[in-house]
């Protein structure tokens, strides 16, 4: 049963690798909708959200489980165990949101949100990782990513929901790009003028700037697949100034580890520096999160 399964997913691998990219699309746009606009009916929307996200949810479970049991790298291994974890958990968490149990237990909507953002990222950083394959210079490849994250934390900024009064496109286009390349300039008030959403958009876009959105997407990619293509090592060679493609990869976790280690130091003095309730205003893990963005600039 196994075999049968591991040679339906080599046959499909294609077919169920866009089919998750277009739900993660799918999830990920509806939870930017259903958080920035304020003009829909939530019961109506969820009635139809709520069952994608279970589909979307079991797929991950079933691709997760065909990753791990084709691979004999032990790193890959762990990766894809974390994987089959997390999916089988938003699994879960979706079954329960659907059916509305266990509401005042614990925060079942903000575990689903986090779930579904991380597998659609993840989802979609396979698709994004896989442009290295074709014949794009890694330079252009690198601004043109840079520029698609700043128009579209531009639009999610302008959305109704991530301020308290609405701004301009180019009061978002200046947020967003100051916050992808991590400069720190603000033309309003980041705390008092965008609400908790829209604080939440900035800080992704910081984190993602910083970092850079193909080093994100390319190591999120290797649980997808356990090896990576001779033109896609060499482009992010390239970028980050590795002499050989056979040591890149190890290269990029280096770096990304060395940014969480530097910036979780940071954040913890600075958290433990403000003790005040007044600043964390209930909201003392945001605050962190945000003193580890902090870091980068």
């Amino acid at each position: 049963m196994i075999n049968d399964f591991i040679t339906f997913g080599d046959k499909n691998f294609r077919l169920f690798t866009n089919l998750i990219f277009y739900f993660a699309l799918i999830i990920g746009l509806g939870q930017i909708f259903e958080s920035g606009t304020e003009f829909i009916k939530i019961s109506d929307f969820e009635m139809i959200y709520k069952p994608l996200n279970v589909i979307f949810a079991g797929m991950s479970v079933l691709m997760s489980i065909y990753l791990y049991l084709i691979t004999t790298n032990w790193y890959l291994k762990v990766a894809r165990i974390t994987f089959i974890l997390v999916s089988g958990f938003y699994l879960v968490i979706s079954l329960i949101w659907w059916f509305n149990l266990f509401y005042n237990e614990f925060d079942i909507a903000g575990f689903r949100l986090f779930l579904a953002v991380f597998i659609s990222f993840l989802a979609i950083s396979f698709k994004i990782a896989n442009l290295g394959n074709y014949n794009i210079h890694p330079a252009v490849l690198f601004i043109v990513s840079f520029v698609f994250l700043i128009l579209f934390g531009s639009i999610c900024l302008m959305l109704p929901a991530a301020t308290t009064k609405g701004i301009t496109f180019i009061q978002a286009l200046f947020t967003a790009t100051s916050a992808v390349t991590v400069t720190g300039l603000a033309v309003i008030d980041t705390g008092k003028d965008y609400t908790f959403f829209g604080q939440v958009v900035i800080l992704i876009l910081i984190q993602l700037g910083g970092l850079g959105v193909l080093t994100v997407t390319n190591i999120f990619a290797l649980i997808f697949k356990s090896s990576t293509s001779f033109r896609n090592r060499a482009m992010m060679s390239d970028l980050i100034k590795e002499m050989g493609s056979k040591n890149t990869f190890r290269s990029l976790f280096k770096v990304v580890m060395l940014t969480f280690i530097v910036e979780g130091f940071g954040a913890i003095l600075i958290y433990f520096s403000i003790s005040s309730d007044a600043v964390f205003n209930g909201k003392s893990f945001f605050f962190f999160c945000i003193s580890c963005c902090v870091c980068i600039l």
